[in-house]
């Protein structure tokens, strides 16, 4: 996939799963028109694509996905955003030391120190069919 190709489906990623998720959290944020909430950029030189996203309340939502580096940079852990109710922030992650790849794709959320996201990483040499379950736990803190 080109990187103009991944840089259109990431940016189209982002803005459908932050309007569907806004839209999803009811009354709170009845408007009479979509509007467009930005997200923080990736670090220069790499792509990021939102794959998952939940809003708990108007003021807790999450967003997860992958984040791809250049060719012969190292692999950036999953990609995690948080939603305090009027931006989104970047939340760090855990690298998992012995991937090639690794993606967060699902996050639920029941309460501000209760998330729970899910995703897979790939070792060396194992080929897109050799990947491991991924998950990652948010306290409220880490």
């Amino acid at each position: 996939m080109s990187r103009r190709t991944r840089r259109r489906l990431r940016w189209g990623t982002i803005a459908g799963l932050l309007i569907g998720g806004l839209s999803l959290a009811g009354s709170a944020f009845a408007a009479t028109a979509w509007t467009v909430v930005t997200v923080p950029a990736s670090a220069p030189g790499t792509n990021a694509i939102l794959q998952g996203a939940t809003l708990r309340t108007a003021a807790d939502g999450w967003a997860v996905g992958s984040e791809f580096a250049p060719a012969g940079a190292a692999t950036p852990p999953g990609v995690v955003y948080h939603f305090n109710g009027t931006s989104w922030s970047p939340v760090s992650t855990p690298t998992v030391p012995t991937a090639t790849t690794d993606g967060l794709t699902a996050v639920s959320a029941s309460s501000a120190t209760d998330a729970w996201a899910v995703g897979l990483f790939h070792a060396p040499f194992t080929g897109y069919h050799g990947g491991n379950s991924l998950y990652e736990h948010w306290n409220g803190t880490a």
